[in-house]
C-alpha cells in the first residue's frame, strides 16, 4: 500500500478556495505545515476532508522564461489524462523522508525527475518566498497542495518547450495555468476556468 506525505487541511486554509490560486508563502509557513504532516495511506486521503497531499511541482523554463517545458498527461492519475502540464513531480513517499520540508520536497522531486526523465536534477535552493498552489476546483486539486520549484535554463534533449502564448492556447491543467502565469510574471495568480487574474 502506497503511503504519501500529507498535511492537515485546516493548517493551510479555513475556507478552501473554489478557484485555483497560487500565492507565495514563507519558508517558516512551509516548515509549520511540515511539522504537522505525516505519511498516510494514499487511498485514505484522496477524498479526505482532513488531510491534503503535499506535492513538489517542478517547472522548467528557458530563454528568460519566455519558453516552458510541457507534456501531455498520462500515468496513474486517470482524471488528468488529456490535459497539458508544465509541472513534473509526484507524491512524496517514505523513501523521500527528511529532516526539513525542503529536503523532503527536493528528495521527492529528484527521484521523480530521475524516474520520469532519466535526468539528474540540480540541487534547488529556496528563496524566502515560495509559490504554493491551492485549489478546490476539482477532486484532484482538492486532495493536493503543490509547491512550485522553478528551474531556469534547463535544456535537456527529452524536454519539449513552447512559448508562453502557445501554452496559453493549450488545454492546460489548472495548476499549470497558475504556475505558467506566475513564472512568466512573477506575481500571485488566481485562476478560474480559462481565466486568470494577477494579484
Amino acid at each position: 500500500m502506497e503511503e504519501v506525505f500529507c498535511i492537515p487541511r485546516k493548517s493551510i486554509a479555513r475556507d478552501w478556495p473554489a478557484p485555483t490560486i497560487l500565492v507565495e508563502h514563507t519558508y517558516v509557513k512551509l516548515e509549520h505545515w511540515f511539522n504537522k504532516g505525516k505519511f498516510l495511506p494514499r487511498q485514505d486521503t484522496e477524498s479526505s476532508e482532513k488531510w491534503v497531499q503535499l506535492i513538489p511541482y517542478v517547472v522548467f523554463a528557458r530563454n528568460s522564461r519566455k519558453e516552458f517545458a510541457f507534456y501531455y498527461r498520462s500515468g496513474t492519475e486517470q482524471r488528468l489524462h488529456g490535459l497539458v502540464s508544465i509541472g513534473y513531480g509526484g507524491h512524496i513517499n517514505p523513501i523521500d523522508d527528511a529532516g526539513t520540508v525542503w529536503e523532503l520536497l527536493w528528495n521527492c522531486a529528484e527521484r521523480e525527475i530521475r524516474e520520469e526523465l532519466g535526468q539528474v536534477l540540480p540541487r534547488w535552493v529556496p528563496g524566502s518566498l515560495v509559490p504554493v498552489i491551492i485549489s478546490g476546483e476539482n477532486a484532484v486539486s482538492r486532495a493536493h497542495v503543490g509547491v512550485v520549484l522553478i528551474y531556469d535554463d534547463i535544456s535537456w534533449d527529452n524536454l519539449r518547450y513552447a512559448p508562453v502564448d502557445a501554452l496559453r492556447s493549450k488545454n492546460l491543467e489548472s495548476w499549470s495555468r497558475a504556475a505558467l502565469e506566475y513564472a512568466a510574471s512573477g506575481r500571485n495568480v488566481v485562476v478560474s476556468g480559462d481565466r486568470w487574474k494577477l494579484k
